[in-house]
């Protein structure tokens, strides 16, 4: 029988994902005409937070599809590689995202705030509120292996545990998703430093 502890768990995946598809909907450096967004970094504002937001959602479902396997409906019910299927539409609906978000050119001129644009404050505390679902969610992780076996549960088997599955692809992913937590670190340096200007932005937007 599927124990609550699972279905907290994807519950949490699955807002997670939510969170991060709503910031980058949301967010005005989407709107940055900037081709070249960073010294270190040949590539444009907007390619970048695609990337990045699309990287995070990927290696979240990869937690989604993990616990997934262990629920009994989604095992019977649903084709075995669906977070595969999900990990091409999803990042494919954030293209379009992406395309509906024409580039503002800086000028002086007054260009009105996006009206579902989230302002740096809302920014920096979302950024905040993912990065400790997604802590949660790895310390459920573990909390889960000593659920399941208590008497053989070790720190060292619980951090093992994080980064293993027996299906390889999940396995890679797994581990993979540790780069969620240094992702979203620099994104958050990224929006609690923002400036318009930086961004070749509208200098009205610089909140």
């Amino acid at each position: 029988m599927d124990s609550q502890l699972t279905y907290t768990r994807l519950s949490l995946s699955a807002a997670t994902i939510f969170s991060i598809i709503y910031f980058y909907s949301r967010d005005i450096m989407g709107y940055s005409p900037k081709s070249w967004c960073f010294r270190f970094l040949p590539i444009s504002c907007r390619s970048f937070t695609l990337i990045v937001f699309a990287l995070l959602v990927i290696l979240e479902l990869s937690t989604f599809g993990k616990i997934g396997s262990s629920v009994s409906y989604i095992v019977q019910k649903i084709p075995q590689y669906y977070y595969l299927a999900l990990m091409v539409i999803i990042p494919y609906l954030m293209g379009m995202i992406y395309l509906t978000k024409e580039p503002i050119e800086k000028s002086e001129d007054f260009h009105a705030f996006p009206e579902y644009g989230l302002k740096r404050k809302s920014r920096a505390r979302l950024i905040i509120l993912i990065t400790v679902m997604i802590i949660a969610s790895l310390a459920l992780e573990a909390y889960n292996l000593f659920q399941v076996d208590p008497l053989n549960a070790t720190p060292g088997k619980a951090l093992s545990a994080l980064v293993s599955h027996p299906n390889r692809i999940l396995a890679f992913l797994s581990k993979a998703r540790l780069l969620q937590l240094p992702i979203l670190a620099v994104l958050y340096h990224i929006h609690t430093n923002y400036t318009s200007c930086n961004y070749d932005l509208p200098s009205n937007w610089n909140y």
